[in-house]
């Protein structure tokens, strides 16, 4: 760290490194507070020289800070509106004090209200009894089976409610403008048992089942899937493979890669998820006849760098009341920036009852 002084009560710093960068949504100008052991702040600094997964940050004024033993430091503005989901709430909605209450937060929520429903991507309308419609208006939530859901309001923590579900729609909706896109995602039906699963390459396309960014399943409760994740680059890259539920919000972690140090995709090469002697996926439906559809998210990132993105998930659904003990409220790191380092894509899956789908 340049021009850094020690002393017995601290550290008396002019600019100082920290290990996260664009990737994790930093921008020149992103705002951190900087917080004593008692929760007290101490500084204000701001990012200056941004990179993909480093920092340099310093005083608004360039001045020397102190900076307490044991000081920890958050984001307080990222700078950066794509990350807040835009809502319309319809005028009689009993709950506007609940989701907006008139208490300071550390982080700022992660949703605002607009005046029209052109301007929103989400709708809330109170349809009496207690009971709210959630509505999506934009993005692919909107288009898919799961645009709306009907809720009971009574208990609802709204901040806790609306961040979740702004922190599933921004990941869900992210893509880069990277020219880094020699990279595909493949499915297949598997054949064999444990641990002799291999795919099934015959018919058209080899067997890969996902067409135009879309699978269409039938529900069996004995087909078993794999992934398939191709780097056609001549670079090797770090991959990431989710499962978004448009049901319950939830986002899960299905491939990260083991260390920082070896990029598992190699250029020109594979890496394989459900296969072999890793457990396999299943798509099915509930039992019974009520449920004749439903849907889901796969999506991919892939990286030039190693990146710790374990914070994306979020394994709990913000509807259970078990939520606030997940963990997913305390995440400090909620974006990725665009740019020449990552990329990603989505795979839309449905499942079906009928007789038609893999």
């Amino acid at each position: 760290m340049p021009d850094a002084y020690g002393d017995d009560d601290g550290e008396l710093l002019q600019s100082f490194v920290i290990p996260i960068g664009s990737v994790e949504g930093v921008r020149p100008g992103t705002e951190f507070a900087v917080y004593d052991p008692d929760g007290a702040v101490v500084a204000t600094l701001v990012a200056r020289t941004v990179r993909i997964n480093e920092a340099v940050l310093t005083s608004e004024e360039y001045e020397p800070v102190v900076l307490p033993l044991g000081a920890r430091a958050g984001v307080i503005n990222w700078r950066n509106e794509d990350m807040v989901l835009q809502i319309y709430i319809s005028p009689e909605f009993p709950y506007t004090t609940e989701l907006f209450p008139l208490v300071h937060t550390d982080v700022p929520h992660r949703y605002m209200q607009v005046d029209s429903l052109e301007k929103a991507q989400l709708s809330l309308t109170h349809i009496g009894d207690g009971v709210v419609l959630l509505r999506w208006l934009a993005g692919a939530m909107a288009r898919g089976p799961h645009s709306e859901r009907r809720f009971t309001a009574a208990g609802v923590d709204w901040p806790s409610i609306l961040d979740a579900l702004s922190h599933f729609h921004y990941f869900l909706e992210l893509t880069s403008g990277s020219t880094l896109t020699a990279f595909s995602l493949e499915m297949h039906r598997l054949l064999g048992e444990y641990p002799g699963r291999m795919p099934d390459r015959s018919g058209d396309n080899g067997g890969n089942l996902i067409q135009d960014g879309c699978v269409h399943l039938r529900s069996r409760e004995d087909a078993k899937y794999g992934f398939t994740m191709r780097n056609s680059w001549y670079e090797e890259l770090f991959p990431y493979l989710f499962y978004f539920n448009p049901i319950e919000y939830t986002i899960r972690r299905w491939f990260v890669p083991e260390s920082a140090h070896r990029a598992p995709l190699t250029a020109a090469g594979t890496v394989v998820v459900g296969m072999g002697s890793e457990g396999a996926f299943s798509f099915t439906l509930p039992p019974g006849d009520t449920v004749e559809s439903s849907s889901g998210f796969v999506k991919m990132f892939v990286s030039t760098v190693y990146l710790d993105l374990g914070w994306i998930e979020q394994r709990v659904s913000p509807f259970d009341d078990k939520f606030h003990d997940s963990g997913r409220l305390f995440s400090s790191r909620e974006q990725l920036e665009t740019g020449e380092g990552w990329n990603s894509l989505c795979v839309f899956l449905t499942m079906s009852n009928g007789e038609s789908g893999s």
